[in-house]
């Protein structure tokens, strides 16, 4: 099977270009997969960051001019554009280990019509945690969060009153957030693709999520698809309200849809 990597971005280059770095050196076949920037209209000089660049992979980078917040419209764009038989969406704030490709595939060859959704340290984490991320040695920096206890995905403490069993939760779907998650291209196409009304930071993702639980896809954890979400505290007052908004979206969906 093989693999697109879709990465949305916007004048995130900094943490964009770390990225890329790391998937430079992937343990899984160069072969085996494809990255896609979709630069929603970056101001920042993401395009030359990342056309200079020399990688080991495939990279494809397109550019939509800035017409507001469009990652949905982003990551359909991605999609479109790709050629693997499987789809991973990753944020351009994340950092990913070097088994990251390995396991995605690894997942997906044994699971059809399955959604895994990625275990984030640092995101919205319940705990707080100084440890210095190694930006040229994720592994490490994740292997010593997990023997700390720090950073942990906020959402551990439901998924662990379910022992960690995605497929025995009511509603998985509302833990398909867009940092990390791989799906079946054909399966993300059959649903219909992310949800284009979303304007705003939140609620694309869950809603991609309640319709592929409608179509009866298995949502799972994974050992080994996870990364580091890069936080930036400035925004979370802004990304909360709007995500507020984005959830009124999604629940006229579920009455029309």
């Amino acid at each position: 099977m093989t693999l697109s990597i879709i990465i949305p971005s916007y004048n995130k280059k900094e943490s964009l270009m770390s990225l890329l770095s790391l998937l430079n050196k992937q343990s899984a076949d160069f072969s085996d997969f494809e990255v896609i920037v979709v630069d929603d209209g970056s101001s920042d000089e993401t395009c030359l960051a990342v056309t200079k660049r020399v990688y080991n992979y495939k990279l494809k980078y397109i550019y939509v001019p800035d017409e507001g917040f469009r990652v949905a419209r982003a990551r359909n764009i991605g999609a479109k554009n790709a050629k693997g038989e499987l789809l991973a969406f990753v944020d351009a704030d994340v950092l990913l280990p070097s088994d990251f490709v390995k396991n995605v595939i690894k997942f997906h060859s044994s699971n059809s019509q399955s959604v895994s959704i990625g275990n984030v340290y640092g995101l919205y984490s319940e705990n707080k945690w100084d440890l210095k991320v190694d930006l040229d040695d994720v592994d490490s920096t994740i292997k010593r969060m997990k023997e700390l206890g720090v950073g942990k995905d906020i959402r551990q403490s439901s998924y662990a009153r379910f022992n960690y069993k995605l497929c025995s939760m009511p509603a998985p779907w509302v833990f398909l957030w867009g940092t990390i998650f791989s799906v079946e291209k054909e399966l993300f196409e059959k649903v219909g693709c992310f949800d284009e009304h979303f304007k705003s930071w939140g609620g694309e993702d869950i809603d991609l999520g309640f319709r592929l639980h409608k179509a009866n896809s298995q949502f799972h954890l994974f050992e080994g698809i996870e990364g580091i979400h890069l936080s930036h505290p400035e925004d979370d007052d802004a990304n909360y309200k709007t995500n507020l908004e984005n959830k009124n979206i999604f629940l006229i969906s579920i009455v029309i849809k």
